[in-house]
């Protein structure tokens, strides 16, 4: 019988905030014509970004999953919730205009 896994809160938590910073940049870039300030995006392409992010984002929960320290897993929370709400700022204030 396979055995349960269970994800961490934090994990999930990371993981929506990756996928958000993702669903908002893309948004940004497609219908504001705003650009992506990582200089990755410049030399990968927003494809090659993306796949780049994907595999850290597996790499990053994978950690918080194996490893038990609270105060890495609330400051990678705290940068990773800093381009969602510019991006989300961003979005909103053109909407407002």
């Amino acid at each position: 019988m396979a055995k349960e896994v269970k994800i961490k809160k934090v994990t999930l938590v990371f993981v929506i905030l990756e996928i958000l910073d993702i669903i908002t940049t893309i948004i940004g870039i497609r219908y504001f014509g705003y650009s992506e300030i990582n200089p990755l995006a410049r030399v990968l392409g927003l494809n090659g970004l993306f796949v780049l992010k994907v595999v850290v984002i597996m790499f990053i929960a994978f950690f918080m999953q194996i490893k038990n320290l609270k105060w890495v897993n609330e400051v990678i929370i705290g940068i990773i919730s800093l381009p969602v709400i510019w991006n989300s700022i961003k979005i909103v204030s053109a909407l407002v205009e």
